[in-house]
């Protein structure tokens, strides 16, 4: 089988980053993926920077809103990195997936579904992330936990899970800390409130905060280099 390939730049320059500005990294049948723009987080020490990850109804069509994304359970990879940022807890045995401890703080890559009702795949679609190398980091968490809390970095958060309540027509997938520069993966599927499915989605996209002469303190220049390939490839403009 072929794969159609697309290879896209996407650049947001000279501007200060305000309150839900996003870039599409790829349209995909009834969804596109967004990433809202990036920022440093962190002590500086590994040059880290967030971003989230969303899925966006693009039809207009309230029945596809997304309602599910399945990136474990039928044996997808994930979303995936060579550093993806961890903060976690081994001596308390806290991991953070989801963003429902108190130790999933801004420099920790996670699930956003803490406070949303959802089911996760029973057993092989459970949430799942690792760890591999320390990070130089020191930890963001506060409080009771601040004295458990570890940093480290590792290369993949996977799960499937479905929204059991109201859905909109934007999915908050995930939060995601790398190191400035660095190349994400996204291998995963997303189905509508009717069940319908999209392709099997499978791109990568590189992205930066850019430093911006003049700009304020959030100012940044957001860099994504996109590549996708999978079944039913396509572009939408």
């Amino acid at each position: 089988m072929k794969y159609g390939k697309c290879l896209v730049v996407a650049a947001v320059l000279g501007m200060t980053v305000s309150a839900g500005a996003q870039t599409t990294v790829i349209n995909s049948g009834i969804f596109s993926w967004v990433i809202s723009n990036p920022y440093s987080v962190g002590d500086g020490s590994e040059g880290l920077i967030a971003f989230v990850l969303s899925v966006v109804n693009t039809t207009g069509d309230p029945a596809n809103n997304p309602q599910a994304f399945d990136s474990k359970a039928s044996g997808f990879g994930g979303i995936t990195a060579a550093a993806l940022h961890q903060e976690y807890s081994p001596g308390a045995a806290i991991s953070t997936p989801v963003n429902n401890t108190g130790i999933a703080s801004v420099i920790d890559t996670h699930f956003l579904l803490g406070g949303v009702p959802h089911a996760f795949d029973s057993g092989t679609g459970a949430p799942q992330e690792n760890y591999l190398t320390n990070s130089a980091e020191a930890p963001a968490t506060g409080g009771a936990l601040a004295a458990f809390a570890e940093t480290s970095f590792g290369n993949q958060l996977t799960g499937t899970f479905t929204l059991t309540g109201a859905v909109g027509d934007t999915m908050d997938v995930a939060h995601i800390v790398v190191p400035n520069g660095a190349t994400v993966s996204v291998h995963g599927q997303v189905a509508s409130t009717l069940g319908e499915k999209d392709p099997v989605d499978n791109f990568s996209f590189t992205v930066a905060v850019i430093p911006t002469p003049g700009a304020l303190p959030l100012g940044v220049a957001g860099l994504a280099l996109i590549r996708r390939r999978g079944r039913g490839d396509r572009m939408v403009t």
